[in-house]
């Protein structure tokens, strides 16, 4: 990982004239390189411009001061680069293995599956694809994840993406913590963990994010999951899927009669603009009757018809009166103005709600134990923020499932209106 001042600046600066960088603490800035009174203070998140070639003392190995401009029509100022954000791209950047390169490769040990990751993470560094404290960030989670050594002083952390760090690159990091020891509970799951082989699916696999696979040959599916409040969403056919064949279990026979699992099924095999107002219509049929579902989806298409209006208001107003007041995104609308798309959020956030009462959750909690056991899916949850340095903990597979599936409720990654990508899900921690 590069350390401050002269191997930054190689790294980071060295010909890249008039690229912007962020001030990341408040430091005193000069007129020269060689000044020491003060011409002023930098202030936080202040962008400025670099000027390599008048960056002279750094480049000769001088004092560490590099030279910049708030704008290109004034002067030309100094000020130490520790004082700076690495500069680079932080955000829209894929952090998937598919991004690099990686899937449907099988990596004999952890040394080879870290080189290939590292490698494919400084390609894209020197493509100026990835950049400045991005780069750091995930080479030293690499690292971590390989030795359970922490070095992240040095990083701003404060603007990294961190939804796309937990839930993608956790699918990078997460074997490698596996494989090296770093993953709480994993040894109690995998015995062999540290000779495992490690393979990397096809982005399309939909029940696991990648296998741990021992020296005689025994596979384990493990899904990489986010911790907090930004934690992945199952989507429920992956669910319903493994389970619909199993006849010879009577308490999975009693849960496939229950509410929740029908609500499962229905969200399964429906499309995301329909299934939620099929499975709401399931849990509150005296509201959403079919008469009005069948109404919508006449309207209702193609997903981005989510903004067309209701063909038969007086029909939906007993729907409509309910939630009026229960939601923003109909504060101060209309009954006229109410879309195909705003009944469809409402349906998804009432299921949502419906899911963490107690019978409900209770048969979905089952219902997703159900699904571990007979799956034999481990789930890696990574933690990581601003604030707190990388954790990884597995959960699942041959385990006790019921005391490590602390809660489950169903979800909608929809969080808006015009949003209509994911099919409501659910949400373990």
């Amino acid at each position: 990982m590069a350390k401050s001042g002269k191997d930054a600046w190689e790294k980071y600066y060295n010909g890249n004239n008039n690229i912007t960088v962020e001030v990341k603490k408040v430091a005193p800035y000069y007129e020269d390189e060689t000044s020491s009174k003060p011409s002023g203070s930098l202030s936080i998140k202040t962008k400025v411009i670099y000027q390599d070639a008048l960056s002279q003392h750094i480049k000769r190995g001088g004092n560490l001061k590099i030279a910049f401009q708030f704008d290109l029509s004034g002067p030309t100022y100094y000020s130490s680069i520790d004082n700076f954000k690495k500069p680079g791209g932080t955000s829209g950047i894929g952090l998937k293995p598919k991004n690099f390169g990686i899937e449907n490769k099988t990596f004999d040990s952890s040394f080879s599956y870290y080189t290939a990751v590292v490698n494919a993470l400084d390609s894209r560094l020197e493509s100026k694809e990835i950049g400045g404290e991005l780069y750091e960030y995930l080479l030293a989670t690499l690292n971590y994840s390989k030795t359970g050594t922490v070095n992240f002083a040095d990083i701003q952390k404060d603007s990294l993406p961190w939804g796309e760090i937990t839930s993608y690159f956790g699918e990078l990091a997460g074997p490698l913590a596996c494989v090296s020891g770093h993953c709480t509970n994993i040894s109690t799951i995998i015995p062999s963990a540290s000779s495992c082989k490690i393979y990397m699916p096809d982005d399309s696999v939909p029940l696991y994010d990648y296998k741990l696979i021992s020296s005689n040959g025994k596979e384990y599916m493990i899904s990489a999951k986010a911790g907090k409040s930004v934690s992945n969403v199952v989507k429920p056919q992956f669910v319903i899927g493994p389970l619909s064949g199993i006849v010879d279990d009577s308490q999975l026979t009693t849960l496939k009669r229950s509410l929740s699992y029908k609500v499962l099924q229905v969200l399964a095999n429906s499309e995301v603009k329909s299934g939620a107002f099929y499975a709401y219509q399931l849990i509150n049929p005296k509201l959403l009757t079919g008469a009005m579902v069948a109404n919508i989806m006449s309207v209702y298409q193609r997903n981005n018809d989510s903004t067309k209006k209701l063909s038969d208001l007086n029909l939906l107003m007993p729907f409509i009166n309910q939630f009026k007041n229960s939601y923003s995104v109909m504060s101060g609308k209309k009954p006229q103005d109410m879309t195909v798309g705003l009944l469809r959020y409402v349906c998804e956030q009432e299921i949502a709600k419906w899911s963490k009462t107690s019978t409900p959750n209770l048969n979905l909690k089952q219902i997703f134990e159900k699904y571990l056991s007979y799956t034999r899916v481990i789930y890696v949850k990574m933690i990581a923020s601003a604030t707190q340095n990388p954790s990884f903990s597995a959960f699942g597979g041959e385990t006790d499932v019921i005391k490590k599936v602390n809660s489950v409720e169903l979800r909608t990654k929809n969080d808006s209106v015009a949003r209509v990508e994911d099919k409501v899900g659910f949400q373990v921690s």
